[in-house]
C-alpha cells in the first residue's frame, strides 16, 4: 500500500486554515454562509484573447465579526475551443481561501476581498512547456438579503496564476449566487 506524506506547502496551508477558523476570536455576531453559485467564464492568454465559458462554484465563509470573514470555494468552469486563434477547448478547476470585508452590514452587502487560489487542473497555455498550480484572485460583490438566512448575490473574480506573468493567462468570472446563512 502507498501511503502519501503531505508536502511542508500543503501542511503549512492547512495550518494556516486552521489558524484563521478556530484561532482568531470571533464576535458574538458572527455568522456562517454556504453558497452555490454560476457563471461566465473568461480563459485569457496575453497573446491570443480569451476563451469564454461556462462556470459554476461552491463555497462558504466564517465569520471572524461582522465586516470580515474568511471564505473558502472551489470553482469549476470549461473553455471551448477558439479555432480562430487556435486554442484548444480546456478546463479550470480551483479551490481557494481568503479573506472578505463586507462594506456594509444591512440589506444590500458589498463586499471585496482577496484569496490564496490552488488550481488543480491548471490552463495549458502554448509554448509554455510548464503547467501553473498556484495563484491569487481579487474578488468583488454585492449580496441582497431578502431574507434572514438567504441572500442572492452577483460577484466578479479576477484570478492571476502567479507561475509565470509573462505566459500565464488571466481567469476572469463574472456570475450570480444564492446563499444559506446561519450563526455560529
Amino acid at each position: 500500500m502507498v501511503q502519501c506524506q503531505p508536502t511542508p506547502k500543503a501542511r503549512f496551508a492547512a495550518y494556516f486554515a486552521a489558524f484563521l477558523l478556530f484561532a482568531v476570536p470571533r464576535s458574538a455576531a458572527a455568522d456562517g454562509s454556504l453558497w452555490l453559485g454560476t457563471g461566465l467564464a473568461n480563459l485569457t492568454t496575453l497573446n491570443a484573447g480569451g476563451v469564454l465559458g461556462p462556470g459554476a462554484q461552491v463555497g462558504g465563509s466564517v465569520g471572524l465579526g461582522e465586516f470580515f470573514s474568511v471564505t473558502f470555494d472551489a470553482t469549476a468552469s470549461h473553455h471551448f475551443a477558439n479555432r480562430r486563434n487556435e486554442i484548444p477547448a480546456d478546463r479550470v478547476l480551483a479551490a481557494s481561501l481568503g479573506v472578505r470585508y463586507n462594506f456594509d452590514v444591512f440589506k444590500y452587502v458589498p463586499y471585496a476581498g482577496l484569496a490564496a487560489a490552488a488550481y488543480l487542473d491548471a490552463p495549458r497555455v502554448a509554448d509554455a512547456g510548464v503547467n501553473a498550480n498556484a495563484g491569487g484572485k481579487l474578488f468583488l460583490g454585492v449580496d441582497w438579503r431578502f431574507h434572514r438566512k438567504w441572500s442572492f448575490g452577483v460577484d466578479a473574480e479576477l484570478h492571476t496564476l502567479l507561475t509565470d506573468l509573462s505566459r500565464f493567462p488571466v481567469y476572469t468570472i463574472v456570475g450570480v449566487n444564492i446563499a444559506y446563512h446561519f450563526r455560529l
